[in-house]
């Protein structure tokens, strides 16, 4: 059922379903909604999908190198309170579990989910794939960065050294500005959303992710690893999928460290097949989907608010002005 924001018809729903768990879909859902499913449906476990750290996201997009996590962050503030308001937050990254913990939010509140995976199947090999590939929707802000920075920097200098190959860039929702960047005579190739994300991935060599800024675990990178394709990314782009074992691709420093390990990958047939079956490696060994399964209804079942302090203490009524200022907005839109 599709409800608007701020209305009763919601809370009517709710109560008629009378569902024994609630999954809000980041802090922003939370804030709407929370305070709506704790009083029709009082004893619902409430979980807040994080889905990334927006907090950590934005102030990366603000300043990528020295980012704001400190109290005059307005995101911060917010979706801290929102984890701390929820029976348990999903974390999808060690690395943000680690933030979390250094900024005192207790170990109890969160719980490390991340993306998971079957077990692979065949994917063709080196032989069997051809040009360079990179995925992701065109309006999430890191994205668009990053097609800026292959299309400008970064493809340039690798068609210098490799004028057969292209680059094909793959997404939904491209905007203008996306659509201008399309050079096929210069090997650039922009594409819309693809009908079968396995045969795209399938049919491409490397897959190139130069990203800036961002926060989570980076879906493309992970799906990439998926379908047998090594990736050339950047520390942000690694974060939180093991960096420090022997990795599926290249993780690069610098924008020349990038194009020479582009380069090499896409040339070296022995160093390509390594990098495939590390990157399926890190898949089995420590994203699969039995293995985090098991963890998360363990989870669900220790939950104890009996002892939640910090959600009592953030559920008294100086704490809760969005859902006193929805329901000034449900009065105001009755009248």
């Amino acid at each position: 059922m599709v409800t608007p924001v701020n209305d009763g018809a919601f809370d009517e729903w709710l109560q008629s379903e009378s569902p024994d768990m609630v999954i809000f879909d980041r802090f922003m859902t939370e804030e709407q909604f929370s305070w709506r499913v704790r009083e029709r449906c009082p004893d619902a476990v409430r979980i807040l999908d994080t889905i990334d750290l927006h907090f950590l996201r934005k102030a990366r997009e603000k300043q990528p190198d020295a980012p704001d996590l400190g109290p005059g962050n307005e995101i911060l503030l917010r979706e801290l309170a929102a984890i701390l308001r929820s029976d348990l937050s999903l974390v999808v990254s060690l690395a943000e579990m680690n933030v979390l913990q250094e900024m005192g939010v207790p170990e109890e509140k969160v719980f490390y989910h991340p993306l998971t995976y079957p077990s692979p199947s065949h994917a063709p090999g080196f032989n069997e794939r051809s040009d360079f590939c990179t995925i992701g929707n065109f309006i999430h802000p890191p994205n668009m960065d990053a097609v800026l920075r292959l299309a400008n920097e970064l493809w340039p200098k690798i068609q210098q050294q490799l004028p057969d190959v292209a680059l094909h860039i793959y997404g939904a929702y491209p905007s203008e500005r996306a659509w201008q960047l399309n050079e096929p005579q210069k090997g650039l190739h922009i594409h819309g959303s693809v009908a079968d994300l396995d045969a795209t991935l399938h049919a491409h060599r490397v897959l190139l992710a130069p990203l800036r800024f961002g926060a989570g675990l980076k879906g493309k990178v992970m799906d990439a690893w998926y379908h047998g394709m090594p990736v050339i990314t950047t520390p942000v782009g690694a974060e939180g999928l093991f960096p420090s074992l022997l990795w599926g691709g290249s993780i690069a420093e610098t924008p020349g460290d990038f194009v020479d390990a582009a380069v090499r990958l896409f040339l070296d047939e022995f160093e390509w097949e390594r990098a495939s079956a590390r990157g399926r490696e890190i898949l089995s060994s420590q994203f699969a989907i039995e293995d985090h399964a098991e963890n998360l209804i363990n989870a669900l079942q220790s939950i104890d608010r009996g002892t939640d302090i910090w959600g009592q203490m953030f559920w008294r009524e100086q704490m809760r002005s969005t859902e006193y200022m929805s329901r000034w907005i449900e009065e105001k839109n009755r009248g």
